[in-house]
């Protein structure tokens, strides 16, 4: 039995070609060492986005490539109450793993905890 409000909701999830291609044409990058993150603040959109991948060009195997994706979600999932809600809205977020073997839990925190600081501190000044 699946435990209900603990993940991620579709309406939170970056689906459609429109909006990644804007996102990757408009959007900021940062990248902390193996992570690096693509973002843009639409003022249109009240809820934020976010989405994850892991390139096949990197990580040829489909099995590492969808754990780098659950652990990047858990852990994004994990850290998101630290902050309001007011603060995420209207951000399109994409998280792309640049590594090339799977990674420990601590190799994704730090970086993550750092980017997500720098977007809302960039957020919050825009």
């Amino acid at each position: 039995m699946p435990l209900k409000g603990f993940g991620l909701p579709k309406k939170n999830r970056l689906k459609g070609k429109k909006r990644i291609d804007r996102l990757f044409l408009e959007g900021d990058s940062l990248k902390v060492k193996q992570l690096k993150a693509v973002y843009f603040r639409a003022p249109e959109q009240a809820e934020f986005c976010v989405g994850v991948s892991s390139p096949k060009k990197l990580m040829p195997k489909a099995v590492h490539r969808n754990r780098v994706r659950r652990l990047l979600r858990e852990h994004f999932r994990l850290m998101r109450p630290e902050w309001t809600e007011q603060q995420w809205a209207g951000i399109q977020l994409m998280w792309i793993f640049l590594g090339k073997r799977l990674p420990k839990h601590e190799e994704i925190e730090a970086p993550m905890r750092t980017i997500i600081e720098q977007i809302l501190k960039n957020n919050e000044t825009s």
